[in-house]
């Protein structure tokens, strides 16, 4: 599981969307166009995103988890930072 927050990370600060879909299937229009929007811009100087796993439930052979994250956007030298828990 951390692998995949790995992964996504990755695919955010280098604002690949086509990965970040692939990772996120259920990405909906919406989700998608605030992405590229965000990816897109110019004046976005930086992403700098940050996952952690709270908690892990099993239920059966499926696997839930409890994630904060963190996402920094720099844009014309200030910082912006949201965080929200899943």
């Amino acid at each position: 599981m951390a692998g995949f927050y790995t992964e996504l990370r990755r695919a955010i600060e280098s604002r690949q969307l086509g990965e970040a879909r692939r990772l996120l299937p259920n990405m909906n229009g919406d989700e998608e166009r605030n992405w590229r929007s965000m990816f897109e811009d110019k004046n976005i100087e930086g992403i700098v995103a940050s996952y952690s796993i709270l908690k892990v439930t099993r239920t059966g052979e499926a696997a839930y988890a409890r994630v904060s994250y963190d996402l920094s956007l720099t844009k014309r030298g200030k910082t912006d930072r949201r965080a929200r828990t899943q």
